[in-house]
């Protein structure tokens, strides 16, 4: 497996003891109090995937309270059929920190498509893939974190579920990995749309019918570009070829400005003063800079003394599109929408 898409191994080992001795402490009596279940457990820092989607530096965590509901403590039902609907075991609950920085897909949330993700992953064993529905907290550019609401095994509807998200364009993520969701690809025309960002255009309904049709006879957004695994690793790549001088007088953004950077490949170099000396000695060997927006012109006359500076600009012009800058409705208004312009007989737009 490609490094990129691998936890940080320390992490994942701090948040496996916690979380399994708070999973024992559960199994012995999940009503009791204990100790510890409002604080938040890391699972580890934003994975490379969710920065390449347009999610800040930050961290992921667990909300302690939220794994009886996971796991099905306390949902015991008198009807067999609704039995532990949740019932994520210990091993899954460890492997949280592998499902995030390898997921299969990810989509945008069918109910709050502007503030929440879902995560899936096959997990072996299982007839449906896994799916961690997880709450994004964007503080900035530079600063975010991601919330673990819940996790669980979609068997409910789930190929008619994930066909939707496809058709109307909630899939930001493909894994490119063979399994599961390779039929609703297919049957979507997933296939043929390009690696990228998601861009306007993915905002369901600005496909004519007529024009876009899935086997199943659904109009998928086909004019959708969807980040890929590839498309992941070709970035990071090319950006580690490149090496960002960062002109910023506070440290404290400077340092942001690094870890942010550093994340998505780049290397990086902080020069110690602004001084004038410093700064023409370090433009001779970089390949770009970042600075704060209202200094980019304050640099610019270094690229027509060093051609070897092929960018400069602010540091929101070196991050991927921002994950919820285009908006969706939720998927049921969505489909509540075809559904009402389809009985009146006027086309989808």
């Amino acid at each position: 497996m490609n490094k990129l898409f691998k936890p940080n191994l320390e992490e994942s080992q701090i948040y496996g003891n916690q979380v399994s001795n708070l999973y024992y402490l559960l199994s012995l009596d999940s009503t009791k109090k204990i100790e510890g279940m409002t604080k938040t457990l890391i699972i580890g820092k934003i994975p490379c995937v969710f920065r390449f989607l347009g999610i800040p530096s930050g961290t992921v965590e667990l909300i302690p309270r939220n794994i009886p509901h996971m796991v099905g403590f306390g949902q015991e039902k008198t009807t067999a059929a609704y039995r532990n609907m949740h019932d994520l075991n210990l091993p899954e609950l460890l492997s949280l920190p592998i499902m995030l920085s390898d997921p299969d897909m990810i989509f945008r949330s069918n109910t709050k498509p502007n503030s929440s993700i879902i995560a899936c992953k096959e997990i072996e064993g299982r007839n449906n893939p896994i799916v961690i529905a997880m709450k994004i907290d964007i503080k900035s550019v530079l600063d975010g974190g991601a919330i673990v609401v819940s996790g669980y095994e979609k068997d409910n509807s789930p190929n008619e579920f994930f066909t939707r998200l496809y058709d109307n364009g909630f899939c930001i993520y493909d894994g490119e990995n063979k399994g599961y969701f390779e039929d609703i690809k297919l049957g979507t025309g997933v296939r043929d749309r390009l690696p990228g960002p998601i861009p306007a255009s993915a905002v369901t309904c600005t496909v004519p019918v007529d024009k876009y049709l899935s086997p199943k006879g659904i109009s998928p957004s086909d004019n959708q570009s969807i980040l890929t695994k590839s498309g992941i690793v070709n970035s990071y790549e090319s950006n580690t070829s490149k090496l960002v001088a960062i002109f910023q007088e506070k440290e404290d953004l400077a340092l942001k400005y690094e870890r942010s950077l550093t994340e998505l490949g780049y290397h990086t170099i902080i020069p110690k003063t602004l001084t004038a000396a410093e700064i023409t000695s370090i433009a001779r060997g970089c390949n770009a800079v970042v600075c704060a927006k209202t200094q980019v012109g304050r640099f610019m006359h270094l690229q027509e003394k060093f051609p070897n500076i092929k960018k400069i600009g602010d540091i929101e012009s070196y991050l991927p599109t921002p994950i919820f800058e285009h908006k969706l409705q939720p998927l049921a208004e969505i489909l509540n929408k075809q559904k009402t312009e389809s009985y009146s007989g006027r086309p989808i737009k």
